[in-house]
Protein backbone atom coordinates (compact mmCIF):
# COMPACT_ATOMS: atom_id res chain seq x y z
CA UNK A 1 0.00 0.00 0.00
CA UNK A 2 2.90 2.33 0.76
CA UNK A 3 4.39 1.73 -2.69
CA UNK A 4 1.03 2.25 -4.42
CA UNK A 5 0.28 5.47 -2.50
CA UNK A 6 3.77 6.79 -3.22
CA UNK A 7 3.37 6.16 -6.95
CA UNK A 8 -0.08 7.74 -6.97
CA UNK A 9 1.31 10.81 -5.19
CA UNK A 10 4.10 11.19 -7.76
CA UNK A 11 1.73 10.77 -10.72
CA UNK A 12 -0.76 13.23 -9.20
CA UNK A 13 1.98 15.80 -8.65
CA UNK A 14 3.26 15.42 -12.22
CA UNK A 15 -0.29 15.64 -13.61
CA UNK A 16 -1.03 18.89 -11.75
CA UNK A 17 2.27 20.49 -12.81
CA UNK A 18 2.65 18.71 -16.15
CA UNK A 19 3.16 22.01 -17.97
CA UNK A 20 6.31 22.61 -15.90
CA UNK A 21 8.07 19.28 -16.59
CA UNK A 22 9.38 17.82 -19.83
CA UNK A 23 11.47 14.76 -20.61
CA UNK A 24 14.45 15.07 -22.96
CA UNK A 25 14.20 12.81 -26.03
CA UNK A 26 17.32 12.28 -28.12
CA UNK A 27 20.88 13.56 -27.96
CA UNK A 28 20.65 17.00 -29.60
CA UNK A 29 21.45 18.83 -26.33
CA UNK A 30 24.45 16.77 -25.24
CA UNK A 31 26.43 17.28 -23.08
CA UNK A 32 24.16 19.80 -21.32
CA UNK A 33 21.05 17.60 -21.32
CA UNK A 34 20.90 13.85 -21.91
CA UNK A 35 18.17 11.53 -23.12
CA UNK A 36 15.86 10.80 -20.18
CA UNK A 37 16.62 13.93 -18.16
CA UNK A 38 13.55 15.57 -16.61
CA UNK A 39 13.73 19.35 -17.03
CA UNK A 40 11.82 21.96 -15.04
CA UNK A 41 10.68 25.09 -16.85
CA UNK A 42 9.20 28.41 -15.87
CA UNK A 43 7.64 31.32 -17.75
CA UNK A 44 9.93 34.18 -18.70
CA UNK A 45 9.14 37.42 -20.50
CA UNK A 46 10.46 37.34 -24.09
CA UNK A 47 12.59 40.45 -23.60
CA UNK A 48 14.29 38.79 -20.61
CA UNK A 49 15.24 35.56 -22.44
CA UNK A 50 19.03 35.52 -22.78
CA UNK A 51 20.48 34.71 -26.22
CA UNK A 52 24.04 33.44 -26.55
CA UNK A 53 25.79 30.67 -28.49
CA UNK A 54 27.17 29.04 -25.31
CA UNK A 55 25.20 30.41 -22.36
CA UNK A 56 21.82 31.29 -23.86
CA UNK A 57 18.61 30.19 -22.16
CA UNK A 58 17.31 26.71 -23.01
CA UNK A 59 13.66 26.89 -24.04
CA UNK A 60 10.79 24.53 -24.81
CA UNK A 61 9.37 25.13 -28.30
CA UNK A 62 5.73 24.33 -29.07
CA UNK A 63 4.80 22.34 -32.20
CA UNK A 64 8.43 21.31 -32.61
CA UNK A 65 9.86 21.41 -36.09
CA UNK A 66 6.50 22.28 -37.67
CA UNK A 67 6.86 25.87 -36.47
CA UNK A 68 10.15 26.21 -38.36
CA UNK A 69 8.52 24.97 -41.54
CA UNK A 70 5.89 27.73 -41.19
CA UNK A 71 8.66 30.33 -41.21
CA UNK A 72 10.74 29.02 -44.11
CA UNK A 73 12.49 25.79 -43.12
CA UNK A 74 12.33 22.99 -45.68
CA UNK A 75 9.78 20.35 -44.56
CA UNK A 76 12.01 17.61 -45.93
CA UNK A 77 14.46 18.18 -43.07
CA UNK A 78 12.04 19.04 -40.28
CA UNK A 79 9.60 16.21 -39.86
CA UNK A 80 9.56 15.33 -36.16
CA UNK A 81 6.53 13.09 -35.47
CA UNK A 82 3.26 14.65 -34.28
CA UNK A 83 4.70 18.11 -33.70
CA UNK A 84 6.95 16.82 -30.92
CA UNK A 85 8.23 19.68 -28.76
CA UNK A 86 11.87 20.76 -29.06
CA UNK A 87 14.12 21.75 -26.15
CA UNK A 88 17.02 23.80 -27.53
CA UNK A 89 19.20 26.79 -26.70
CA UNK A 90 18.44 30.37 -27.80
CA UNK A 91 21.50 31.68 -29.65
CA UNK A 92 20.07 34.91 -31.07
CA UNK A 93 16.98 37.15 -30.81
CA UNK A 94 15.54 40.19 -32.55
CA UNK A 95 12.59 42.55 -32.10
CA UNK A 96 10.33 43.01 -35.15
CA UNK A 97 7.12 45.09 -34.96
CA UNK A 98 7.01 44.77 -31.16
CA UNK A 99 7.33 40.95 -31.35
CA UNK A 100 10.42 39.08 -30.22
CA UNK A 101 11.79 36.40 -32.58
CA UNK A 102 14.28 33.71 -31.53
CA UNK A 103 16.93 31.62 -33.27
CA UNK A 104 17.57 28.26 -31.59
CA UNK A 105 20.01 25.39 -31.93
CA UNK A 106 20.84 22.14 -30.17
CA UNK A 107 24.22 22.08 -28.42
CA UNK A 108 25.04 18.84 -30.26
CA UNK A 109 23.63 19.92 -33.66
CA UNK A 110 25.84 21.26 -36.45
CA UNK A 111 23.15 23.57 -37.84
CA UNK A 112 20.55 25.92 -36.39
CA UNK A 113 16.90 24.85 -36.19
CA UNK A 114 15.08 25.57 -39.44
CA UNK A 115 18.24 26.84 -41.11
CA UNK A 116 18.02 24.66 -44.23
CA UNK A 117 15.86 26.32 -46.91
CA UNK A 118 14.70 25.30 -50.34
CA UNK A 119 15.98 28.03 -52.69
CA UNK A 120 15.26 26.59 -56.14
CA UNK A 121 12.97 23.89 -57.55
CA UNK A 122 13.12 22.95 -61.19
CA UNK A 123 10.84 19.95 -60.72
CA UNK A 124 10.27 17.12 -58.26
CA UNK A 125 13.47 15.60 -59.67
CA UNK A 126 15.71 18.58 -59.00
CA UNK A 127 15.72 20.82 -55.89
CA UNK A 128 18.44 23.14 -54.59
CA UNK A 129 18.91 23.69 -50.83
CA UNK A 130 20.96 26.16 -48.82
CA UNK A 131 22.16 26.71 -45.28
CA UNK A 132 23.67 30.16 -44.80
CA UNK A 133 25.14 31.04 -41.44
CA UNK A 134 27.31 33.91 -42.69
CA UNK A 135 24.54 36.27 -41.59
CA UNK A 136 22.18 35.14 -38.84
CA UNK A 137 19.37 37.10 -40.51
CA UNK A 138 19.33 34.43 -43.23
CA UNK A 139 18.18 31.79 -40.77
CA UNK A 140 14.70 30.95 -39.47
CA UNK A 141 13.56 32.85 -36.37
CA UNK A 142 10.38 31.83 -34.55
CA UNK A 143 8.06 34.27 -32.68
CA UNK A 144 7.82 34.36 -28.89
CA UNK A 145 4.36 32.72 -28.81
CA UNK A 146 6.04 29.40 -29.64
CA UNK A 147 8.21 29.56 -26.50
CA UNK A 148 6.47 27.61 -23.71
CA UNK A 149 9.06 28.33 -21.05
CA UNK A 150 12.71 28.46 -20.02
CA UNK A 151 14.56 25.54 -18.42
CA UNK A 152 15.62 26.36 -14.85
CA UNK A 153 16.76 22.93 -13.66
CA UNK A 154 16.95 19.22 -14.41
CA UNK A 155 16.68 15.87 -12.65
CA UNK A 156 19.13 13.53 -14.43
CA UNK A 157 17.73 10.33 -15.98
CA UNK A 158 14.49 10.37 -13.96
CA UNK A 159 12.46 10.66 -17.15
CA UNK A 160 13.61 7.18 -18.16
CA UNK A 161 11.09 5.82 -15.64
CA UNK A 162 8.42 6.89 -18.11
CA UNK A 163 9.88 4.49 -20.67
CA UNK A 164 10.43 1.50 -18.39
CA UNK A 165 7.24 1.91 -16.34
CA UNK A 166 5.32 -0.75 -18.33
CA UNK A 167 8.05 -3.29 -17.54
CA UNK A 168 8.01 -2.52 -13.80
CA UNK A 169 4.38 -1.64 -13.06
CA UNK A 170 2.72 -5.00 -13.83
CA UNK A 171 5.34 -7.17 -12.04
CA UNK A 172 5.11 -4.80 -9.06
CA UNK A 173 1.32 -5.09 -8.93
CA UNK A 174 1.62 -8.87 -9.25
CA UNK A 175 4.12 -9.10 -6.38
CA UNK A 176 2.02 -6.87 -4.12
CA UNK A 177 -1.15 -8.86 -4.84
CA UNK A 178 0.65 -12.17 -4.32
CA UNK A 179 2.08 -11.16 -0.95
CA UNK A 180 -1.26 -9.70 0.19
CA UNK A 181 -3.05 -12.97 -0.60
CA UNK A 182 -0.39 -15.00 1.19
CA UNK A 183 -0.65 -12.70 4.20
CA UNK A 184 -4.45 -13.16 4.39
CA UNK A 185 -4.17 -16.94 4.17
CA UNK A 186 -1.48 -17.06 6.85
CA UNK A 187 -3.72 -15.42 9.45
CA UNK A 188 -5.58 -18.72 10.04
CA UNK A 189 -2.49 -20.88 10.47
CA UNK A 190 -0.83 -21.64 13.78
CA UNK A 191 2.63 -20.26 14.60
CA UNK A 192 4.64 -23.34 13.60
CA UNK A 193 2.90 -23.73 10.24
CA UNK A 194 3.20 -20.01 9.62
CA UNK A 195 6.98 -20.16 10.12
CA UNK A 196 7.15 -23.08 7.69
CA UNK A 197 4.99 -21.22 5.19
CA UNK A 198 7.17 -18.10 5.49
CA UNK A 199 10.30 -20.14 4.86
CA UNK A 200 8.60 -21.67 1.81
CA UNK A 201 7.59 -18.19 0.65
CA UNK A 202 11.15 -17.00 1.02
CA UNK A 203 12.41 -19.86 -1.11
CA UNK A 204 9.84 -19.00 -3.78
CA UNK A 205 11.01 -15.41 -3.67
CA UNK A 206 14.56 -16.56 -4.33
CA UNK A 207 13.36 -18.56 -7.33
CA UNK A 208 11.38 -15.60 -8.70
CA UNK A 209 14.27 -13.18 -8.30
CA UNK A 210 16.74 -15.65 -9.77
CA UNK A 211 14.46 -16.20 -12.76
CA UNK A 212 14.15 -12.45 -13.34
CA UNK A 213 17.92 -12.00 -13.21
CA UNK A 214 18.48 -14.92 -15.60
CA UNK A 215 15.84 -13.66 -18.05
CA UNK A 216 17.30 -10.13 -18.08
CA UNK A 217 20.83 -11.44 -18.63
CA UNK A 218 19.52 -13.60 -21.48
CA UNK A 219 17.62 -10.71 -23.10
CA UNK A 220 20.66 -8.47 -22.74
CA UNK A 221 22.91 -11.01 -24.48
CA UNK A 222 20.50 -12.02 -27.28
CA UNK A 223 21.41 -9.31 -29.83
CA UNK A 224 25.11 -10.08 -29.33
CA UNK A 225 24.61 -13.85 -29.60
CA UNK A 226 22.17 -13.93 -32.54
CA UNK A 227 23.13 -11.82 -35.59
CA UNK A 228 19.56 -11.93 -36.94
CA UNK A 229 18.36 -9.72 -34.08
CA UNK A 230 18.86 -5.96 -34.36
CA UNK A 231 17.84 -3.00 -32.24
CA UNK A 232 16.23 -0.03 -33.98
CA UNK A 233 18.74 2.73 -33.28
CA UNK A 234 16.79 5.86 -34.33
CA UNK A 235 13.29 7.14 -35.12
CA UNK A 236 13.35 7.52 -38.91
CA UNK A 237 11.11 4.47 -39.54
CA UNK A 238 8.15 5.45 -37.35
CA UNK A 239 5.34 4.36 -37.39
CA UNK A 240 6.53 1.12 -39.02
CA UNK A 241 9.31 0.50 -36.49
CA UNK A 242 9.87 2.51 -33.33
CA UNK A 243 13.07 3.42 -31.56
CA UNK A 244 14.37 0.53 -29.41
CA UNK A 245 12.17 -2.10 -31.05
CA UNK A 246 13.97 -5.42 -31.43
CA UNK A 247 13.66 -6.52 -35.07
CA UNK A 248 14.09 -10.02 -36.47
CA UNK A 249 15.69 -10.23 -39.90
CA UNK A 250 16.46 -13.07 -42.27
CA UNK A 251 18.92 -13.44 -45.12
CA UNK A 252 17.19 -13.58 -48.50
CA UNK A 253 18.31 -13.92 -52.05
CA UNK A 254 18.60 -10.40 -53.56
CA UNK A 255 16.15 -11.37 -56.31
CA UNK A 256 13.54 -12.21 -53.66
CA UNK A 257 13.75 -8.83 -51.92
CA UNK A 258 10.68 -6.79 -52.86
CA UNK A 259 10.06 -3.08 -53.11
CA UNK A 260 8.76 -1.73 -49.75
CA UNK A 261 10.50 -4.54 -47.85
CA UNK A 262 12.32 -3.24 -44.78
CA UNK A 263 15.99 -4.17 -44.93
CA UNK A 264 19.05 -3.89 -42.69
CA UNK A 265 21.90 -2.03 -44.41
CA UNK A 266 25.48 -2.47 -43.27
CA UNK A 267 25.89 1.26 -42.62
CA UNK A 268 26.41 4.65 -44.28
CA UNK A 269 30.04 3.98 -45.27
CA UNK A 270 29.07 3.06 -48.84
CA UNK A 271 27.31 6.40 -49.25
CA UNK A 272 30.42 8.16 -47.95
CA UNK A 273 32.54 6.37 -50.55
CA UNK A 274 30.22 7.63 -53.29
CA UNK A 275 30.59 11.26 -52.20
CA UNK A 276 27.57 11.61 -49.93
CA UNK A 277 28.23 14.11 -47.15
CA UNK A 278 28.39 12.58 -43.61
CA UNK A 279 26.49 15.54 -42.14
CA UNK A 280 23.19 13.88 -43.09
CA UNK A 281 24.06 10.72 -41.16
CA UNK A 282 24.95 12.17 -37.77
CA UNK A 283 22.12 10.18 -36.16
CA UNK A 284 23.87 6.88 -36.92
CA UNK A 285 26.49 6.51 -34.18
CA UNK A 286 29.85 5.02 -35.14
CA UNK A 287 28.71 4.09 -38.64
CA UNK A 288 26.11 1.65 -37.31
CA UNK A 289 23.64 -0.29 -39.46
CA UNK A 290 20.61 1.36 -41.09
CA UNK A 291 17.06 -0.05 -41.16
CA UNK A 292 15.09 1.40 -44.09
CA UNK A 293 12.61 0.56 -46.85
CA UNK A 294 13.54 -0.67 -50.31
CA UNK A 295 12.20 1.96 -52.73
CA UNK A 296 13.54 0.53 -56.00
CA UNK A 297 15.85 -2.19 -57.33
CA UNK A 298 17.78 -2.77 -60.58
CA UNK A 299 19.85 -5.64 -61.98
CA UNK A 300 23.21 -4.60 -63.46
CA UNK A 301 25.77 -7.17 -64.65
CA UNK A 302 24.15 -9.95 -62.59
CA UNK A 303 24.30 -7.84 -59.41
CA UNK A 304 21.23 -6.38 -57.74
CA UNK A 305 21.34 -2.75 -56.65
CA UNK A 306 18.82 -1.21 -54.25
CA UNK A 307 17.47 2.28 -53.66
CA UNK A 308 16.64 2.58 -49.97
CA UNK A 309 15.06 5.21 -47.77
CA UNK A 310 11.91 6.22 -45.92
CA UNK A 311 8.37 6.15 -47.32
CA UNK A 312 7.04 9.63 -46.67
CA UNK A 313 3.73 10.52 -45.07
CA UNK A 314 1.02 11.09 -47.63
CA UNK A 315 0.43 14.80 -48.19
CA UNK A 316 3.42 15.90 -46.07
CA UNK A 317 6.64 15.08 -47.94
CA UNK A 318 7.90 12.70 -50.60
CA UNK A 319 10.05 9.65 -50.04
CA UNK A 320 13.39 10.35 -48.39
CA UNK A 321 16.02 8.45 -50.30
CA UNK A 322 19.36 7.38 -48.87
CA UNK A 323 22.03 9.10 -50.92
CA UNK A 324 19.64 11.62 -52.50
CA UNK A 325 21.78 14.72 -51.86
CA UNK A 326 25.08 15.85 -53.35
CA UNK A 327 27.12 18.74 -51.97
CA UNK A 328 27.92 21.60 -54.36
CA UNK A 329 29.63 23.99 -51.94
CA UNK A 330 30.53 23.80 -48.28
CA UNK A 331 32.47 25.86 -45.76
CA UNK A 332 32.13 26.76 -42.10
CA UNK A 333 29.22 29.16 -42.60
CA UNK A 334 27.68 28.10 -45.89
CA UNK A 335 26.31 24.82 -47.22
CA UNK A 336 24.83 24.42 -50.73
CA UNK A 337 23.51 21.04 -51.86
CA UNK A 338 21.06 19.59 -54.34
CA UNK A 339 18.60 16.78 -54.75
CA UNK A 340 19.11 15.37 -58.22
CA UNK A 341 17.24 12.17 -58.96
CA UNK A 342 19.74 11.26 -61.65
CA UNK A 343 22.48 11.19 -58.98
CA UNK A 344 20.69 8.94 -56.48
CA UNK A 345 22.97 6.28 -55.05
CA UNK A 346 21.95 2.62 -55.31
CA UNK A 347 23.71 0.23 -52.95
CA UNK A 348 24.89 -3.24 -54.08
CA UNK A 349 23.39 -6.40 -52.67
CA UNK A 350 26.50 -6.98 -50.53
CA UNK A 351 25.50 -4.02 -48.35
CA UNK A 352 22.10 -5.56 -47.49
CA UNK A 353 22.40 -7.77 -44.40
CA UNK A 354 18.82 -9.05 -44.31
CA UNK A 355 15.09 -8.37 -44.51
CA UNK A 356 13.06 -7.50 -41.42
CA UNK A 357 10.36 -10.11 -40.81
CA UNK A 358 9.11 -9.24 -37.31
CA UNK A 359 9.60 -6.84 -34.42
CA UNK A 360 9.27 -6.97 -30.64
CA UNK A 361 8.12 -3.53 -29.42
CA UNK A 362 10.22 -1.57 -26.90
CA UNK A 363 12.38 -4.54 -25.92
CA UNK A 364 15.45 -2.37 -26.35
CA UNK A 365 14.56 -0.39 -23.25
CA UNK A 366 14.92 -3.58 -21.25
CA UNK A 367 18.39 -3.99 -22.71
CA UNK A 368 19.32 -0.43 -21.78
CA UNK A 369 18.16 -0.80 -18.19
CA UNK A 370 18.96 -4.47 -17.59
CA UNK A 371 22.20 -3.74 -15.70
CA UNK A 372 20.35 -1.37 -13.35
CA UNK A 373 17.42 -3.76 -12.94
CA UNK A 374 19.75 -6.67 -12.18
CA UNK A 375 21.51 -4.58 -9.53
CA UNK A 376 18.08 -3.74 -8.11
CA UNK A 377 17.15 -7.43 -7.92
CA UNK A 378 20.49 -8.35 -6.34
CA UNK A 379 19.87 -5.68 -3.71
CA UNK A 380 16.46 -7.21 -3.00
CA UNK A 381 18.00 -10.65 -2.60
CA UNK A 382 20.59 -9.24 -0.20
CA UNK A 383 17.86 -7.60 1.88
CA UNK A 384 15.81 -10.83 1.99
CA UNK A 385 18.87 -12.85 2.99
CA UNK A 386 19.69 -10.35 5.74
CA UNK A 387 16.19 -10.47 7.24
CA UNK A 388 16.05 -14.26 6.92
CA UNK A 389 19.32 -14.68 8.80
CA UNK A 390 18.26 -12.12 11.44
CA UNK A 391 14.92 -13.91 11.90
CA UNK A 392 16.56 -17.30 12.36
CA UNK A 393 18.96 -15.82 14.89
CA UNK A 394 15.98 -14.46 16.87
CA UNK A 395 14.27 -17.86 16.82
CA UNK A 396 17.46 -19.57 18.06
CA UNK A 397 17.86 -17.01 20.84
CA UNK A 398 14.26 -17.58 21.97
CA UNK A 399 14.83 -21.33 22.07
Amino acid sequence: MTVILSLLSVFTFLSIFRGSFYVIKGDSMLPTLSHGDLVIITHKNPQEIHADMENGDIVVIAEGEDCYVKYGGSPLFYDAPNGQKIIHRVIDKKLVNNTWFFLTCGDNNPYCDGGIREIYRESDDYILFEYNNSNLENLVYIPSNYILGVVIGKIPMIGLLQEIAPFLLFPMIGFIGFFCLMNLSNRKIIMVKRLIRENLLQSKLFLILSFLIFSHVLIYCLPFMIPNLRLMNQTSMQPYIFYNDLVVCEKRSPSDIKIEDIVVIRGPDYFYSEGFDPIFWNYYPNGSYIIHHVLDKVLINNTWFFMTGIIGEEGKYSNQIDGMFSVLKKNEDYFLFEFNRSNIIYIPETEVLGVVTARIPLIGYMLEFSPYFICYLLLLISIVIYFQITKKKMIILKI
